[in-house]
């Protein structure tokens, strides 16, 4: 799991002299925040540390025995991120989870001595997010090779190779509407397409969101291992496709979910929002298509973006370039 978090704050500080005399002080505030869930802290960021002053205040009880710093923004879409490999039972099924954003600190004195008291607002905002890295507890199968679905007028097409073919496998394919929950809907025995395999499903509902798709493969001796899942769009959200290899070296190919005929525009774009590639191809009824750079961008973080020229629908994805 990989966890994800940008945070804005700005701060109110007031703070009292509670002396018998006037003192002059110098005051420190250090803000640090912290992000917890099932498991343990995510993310500790680095304090931001102000300080205020030299100022003089009054005598305990006079009129200007007090002062007020702020509001200052303190910290702008501070960010931080962390990998979480262990301890991973709390996030296995479905259901909510609970995070837990705190922020700590408070006022100490450079200078002027201990006598005071403090009083610290906060207004603060941001995001988080976490993305999951799964593998179902049935490992994924090597024979099953360049499986592909995608959708064309409404018929799903699903194929794929079979490697190292031995007599008595049965495949099974596999459909479901939430990612999670599959139902078989045909079986396919070993040989009846020499290694190559096709089917085909009908989606009779139209404008109906995603379906995912998977194939369970069963050998002679009842061993049961699955494909990957692929998701086909039925209705008129983002573009719908996927990207191999990730990471990547000298190009990608991307594999969409339906049939493209048209021009597609792709993009390449790294962290700050700058294009390091930008091309446009012609698709001829295809659902696959090749994307190789005009120069080698350097090793790093990016991300891709798909635009359908034929009706503006767009995605982007993450992608890291070795």
């Amino acid at each position: 799991i990989v966890f994800n978090n940008t945070i804005s704050g700005t701060t109110t500080t007031s703070v009292r002299n509670k002396a018998g005399m006037p003192v002059e002080y110098t005051f420190q505030l250090t803000v640090s925040n912290t992000f917890k869930g099932p498991g343990g802290s995510f993310t500790h960021m680095q304090p931001v540390i102000t300080v205020y002053g030299p100022d003089l205040l009054d005598a305990s009880g006079e009129p200007g025995d007090n002062i007020t710093y702020g509001p200052d923004l303190l910290f702008d879409d501070l960010s931080g991120s962390r990998n979480i490999n262990t301890t991973l039972s709390p996030y296995i099924g479905t259901g909510d989870v609970i995070i837990e954003y705190s922020i700590n600190g408070g006022v100490i004195s450079l200078d002027g001595g201990l006598n005071y008291e403090f009083e610290v607002t906060t207004i603060y905002s941001g995001t988080f997010s976490l993305t999951y890295y799964w593998c179902p507890a049935s490992p994924l199968n090597n024979n099953i090779r360049n499986f592909a679905a995608y959708n064309k007028d409404g018929l799903v097409h699903l194929s794929w190779f079979g490697a190292d073919e031995i007599p008595g496998v049965t495949y099974e394919l596999e459909i479901s509407k939430d990612g999670r929950n599959f139902t078989r809907f045909s079986t396919i025995q070993t040989g009846s397409f020499s290694n190559g395999y096709h089917t085909e499903y009908y989606q009779p509902e139209t404008g109906s969101g995603e379906l995912y798709f998977r194939i369970k493969r069963i050998d002679p001796s009842g061993k049961v291992e699955y494909s990957p899942v692929k998701t086909v769009q039925f209705s008129e959200g983002g573009l719908v496709y996927e990207i191999y290899p990730n990471p990547a070296v000298k190009g990608v190919k991307l594999t969409f979910d339906h049939i493209i005929r048209g021009n597609m525009e792709v993009e390449l774009l790294n962290t700050t929002g700058q294009r390091v590639f930008q091309k446009k191809y012609f698709i001829d009824n295809q659902p696959h298509l090749t994307v190789e750079w005009i120069r080698q961008p350097p090793p790093g973080i990016y991300y891709l973006r798909a635009i359908d020229l034929n009706n503006g629908r767009q995605t982007t994805r993450r992608l890291v370039i070795k």
